[in-house]
């Protein structure tokens, strides 16, 4: 693939509109991060122990004791223990029909992974991540593409005449009466 940068003749005006909105662009992404970094500082701080009252008056305490780090540390073990008890992280089960040794690759390969993205390192300090901020991003070492796979449905679609009015047929009931119902015709419709 070739990237060739043109330039592009752009007037004063013109340059100084993209500038001012560049500007604000990167003003407005800076103030909302900045709530933003506030909350991380209380969140590490709670996490540490650390937080201290602010409703405190002059004679009282200043002392938070905090136990969010025993109940991160013991709800951290209840989630990765369960995953890394075992000496394989993925495990490849072959289905009916499908040849052993494919998947037993295919096991290997999920193996090799798992090792390159360090999941074993990975994983704890996710869920670290995620007790103290409530979210964490993780970025992996292996790309991830979303496929959609198109499906074609044979669907019965009514016949329309020319003034936009589906054509009726007769066609006797199970009671031995006659019905008008729409005749139609089966149409090839894609799916998603």
């Amino acid at each position: 693939m070739i990237i060739e940068a043109v330039k592009v003749p752009l007037t004063e005006d013109q340059g100084r509109k993209i500038a001012e909105y560049f500007v604000k662009e990167i003003e407005e992404a800076i103030s909302q991060r900045s709530g933003m970094e506030k909350q991380w500082e209380t969140a590490q701080k709670q996490y540490a122990g650390r937080l201290q009252r602010e409703d405190a008056g002059p004679y009282d305490a200043n002392i938070d004791i905090s136990t969010t780090r025993e109940h991160s540390q013991q709800s951290s073990a209840r989630l990765i223990n369960p995953i890394f008890q075992q000496d394989r992280v993925f495990t490849c089960i072959p289905r009916p029909g499908v040849d052993e040794d494919q998947s037993r690759k295919l096991e290997d390969a999920l193996d090799w992974m798992s090792d390159k993205a360090k999941i074993q390192k990975i994983v704890p300090r996710w869920v670290k991540g995620a007790h103290i901020f409530n979210y964490c991003p993780v970025k992996l070492s292996w790309v991830t593409k979303t496929r959609t796979i198109r499906e074609w449905a044979t669907e019965e679609r009514p016949v329309i005449d020319e003034f936009g009015q589906p054509i009726m047929a007769q066609a006797q009931d199970p009671m031995g009466g006659i019905l008008n119902v729409p005749v139609t015709q089966p149409v090839k419709d894609e799916r998603q």
